[in-house]
């Protein structure tokens, strides 16, 4: 089984207890390489995040326009 498959098995986890013992199945020796995808993952989930929510506040922004432009127009 390949680092990739061991952490695709931790990836349902949510439990803190749980996801210890599931640890263990990960070699001292991959430990590294584990922290390393972890943290190449997280850093994307944070990125696409802010791609988001960026998105998301032109979306509102828009919105509030086109309401001040109406509540203008029915004056």
């Amino acid at each position: 089984m390949t680092i990739f498959e061991k952490l695709s098995t931790l990836a349902e986890i949510t439990d803190q207890d749980e996801m210890i013992k599931a640890c263990k199945i990960i070699p001292g020796e991959e430990l590294r390489l584990a922290l390393v995808v972890l943290a190449l993952a997280y850093n994307k989930n944070e990125q696409a995040n802010r791609e988001i929510f960026l998105r998301q506040t032109q979306k509102m922004d828009s919105l509030k326009e086109k309401i001040k432009e109406l509540e203008k127009a029915s004056k």
